[in-house]
């Protein structure tokens, strides 16, 4: 049950740098973030509306809603390797997925 919690946290944090409330995002230079906004902290509204900021709505744009749904999928398969990997036990499988992982973050999370 811990693990499952675990790789539902990890998710929300491929999810939210989709969200517009959360990051800006340069669609024409392979959607690297160019802003990540601060939720807690200042009122302008350039930020993280609090207690919540209708930008969040990810559902409701069409391009985000497509790439977060596809990032989770990546993230997913990975987990799902290295979950794999550690039960069987096959150490290939391991380095595989922390090596998926890698590439993940590089592209998922890339700053402009």
């Amino acid at each position: 049950m811990e693990r499952a919690k675990r790789i539902g946290m990890a998710t929300h944090l491929v999810q939210d740098p989709f969200s517009p409330a959360n990051s800006e995002r340069r669609k024409n230079a392979d959607w690297c973030i160019s802003y990540i906004r601060n939720y807690g902290r200042g009122n302008s509204p350039q930020e993280h509306g609090k207690p919540q900021d209708l930008r969040d709505e990810i559902a409701k744009s069409g391009d985000e809603a497509m790439r977060a749904t596809a990032a989770t999928h990546k993230y997913l398969q990975f987990v799902a390797k290295a979950i794999y990997g550690k039960v069987r036990p096959d150490p290939a499988a391991v380095s595989e997925a922390a090596t998926d992982f890698d590439r993940f973050v590089a592209d998922i999370l890339r700053l402009c």
